[in-house]
């Protein structure tokens, strides 16, 4: 196996990445897809009693970014671990941490992600979600913004990278922009930042976005890890050249792997249309899975079947030649779950209609 990824910059160490975890990378992107929602716009979903009694943690009034006062409070709590819950008032000094403990919460969450492991579902996510909000509004009302500032935003960063919260990510990202026009944070993580923004314009093919950021970056910047990466990446997509994206994909370093998961879907199928044209009849799954940097044949070939592709029964040859006219860049199994909650809809909205008849 290949060693341990860079664990990024900015001192998380608590981030570095194996190879054995390619394979994960597109489900833990995908976690959260059947919503649709941010983390902060699902949270009221689970104040419900249902919820409570499946022992979720309750969360609060879901709201936009980081509030902001006209004065400044000078927090006395002890306590490290805190419920998140907006402000709809001044804030009690005595219920807000501060620096120092929130250097020890801002620990205990690393000490949990530790504890969780493997484990990456909706309540680990919840309870991350929840204590770094509670760290970040402590900071707001407190008015510090120091280097442990950044550290929290860049923390909260990378963890919304491999849970896709996209809409917790901007104000993230929002907040860290101004802290580094303020001359906070060192220049190795503006960078890795910078890189990742720029990975997630590719992904969008927003192109224009791509030539303002590139116009910005100095000579330095292109040679750093990061943005030297995520420029070759920029090639390979333009170019079609899917044997040196995916081997950027594997190779990638910090959390870049996560920024590329939000559009590796849609290299691998153009990859797999070039494939069914340039290899008949068949081809071993084995290969594919290997040249599109899925973490084992099975996984590729349930991939291959959910877009269309002709799989072997024994999942180990792929019809080259079958396949061509059958491709679908949709996944069908996702198509058809939607049409079933879609049709489920239709019964209850029809059935309610009976109601009031």
């Amino acid at each position: 196996s290949m060693p341990p990824r860079d664990a990024g910059r900015g001192g998380d160490e608590l981030y570095s990445v194996t190879s054995d975890e390619r394979g994960r990378r597109e489900r833990r992107a995908s976690r959260f897809e059947g919503s649709g929602l941010s983390l902060s716009e699902r949270a009221d979903r689970w104040n419900t009693p249902q919820a409570a009694a499946a022992g979720l943690p309750a969360l609060a009034e879901p709201g936009g970014g980081d509030i902001e006062l006209d004065f400044t409070v000078q927090g006395t709590s002890t306590v490290v671990d805190k419920k998140y819950l907006r402000l709809t008032s001044a804030p009690d000094p005595r219920t807000v941490r501060p620096e120092a403990v929130l250097r020890q919460a801002l620990d205990r969450i690393r000490g949990r992600i530790v504890e969780f492991g493997e484990l990456h579902g909706q309540e680990q996510y919840m309870y991350l979600w929840e204590q770094m909000k509670s760290v970040r509004q402590d900071l707001t009302v407190q008015r510090i913004r120091n280097e442990l500032t950044v550290e929290v935003y860049e923390m909260h960063a990378r963890i919304c990278l491999e849970y896709n919260d996209q809409a917790e990510l901007k104000q993230c990202q929002a907040q860290l922009a101004q802290l580094y026009e303020e001359g906070l944070g060192t220049p190795e993580a503006q960078r890795e930042f910078l890189a990742y923004n720029l990975l997630y314009n590719i992904g969008q093919q927003a192109e224009n976005n791509v030539a303002d950021l590139m116009r910005e970056m100095s000579q330095t910047d292109r040679t750093d890890e990061f943005i030297s990466h995520a420029l070759k990446v920029r090639a390979a997509a333009a170019l079609g050249h899917y044997v040196a994206f995916f081997r950027l994909y594997a190779e990638a370093p910090g959390h870049a792997a996560y920024v590329m998961d939000t559009f590796i879907g849609r290299e691998r199928f153009s990859a797999l249309r070039v494939v069914c044209r340039g290899y008949l009849p068949t081809l071993p799954v084995a290969v594919v899975a290997s040249q599109l940097a899925f973490d084992d044949a099975a996984e590729c070939a349930e991939w291959l079947g959910d877009h269309g592709a002709v799989v072997s029964d024994d999942g180990a040859q792929l019809d080259c030649k079958a396949s061509k006219g059958k491709l679908v860049e949709h996944s069908i199994s996702l198509k058809l779950e939607e049409e079933r909650k879609a049709a489920e809809r239709r019964a209850e909205s029809l059935i309610g209609l009976r109601g009031w008849a």
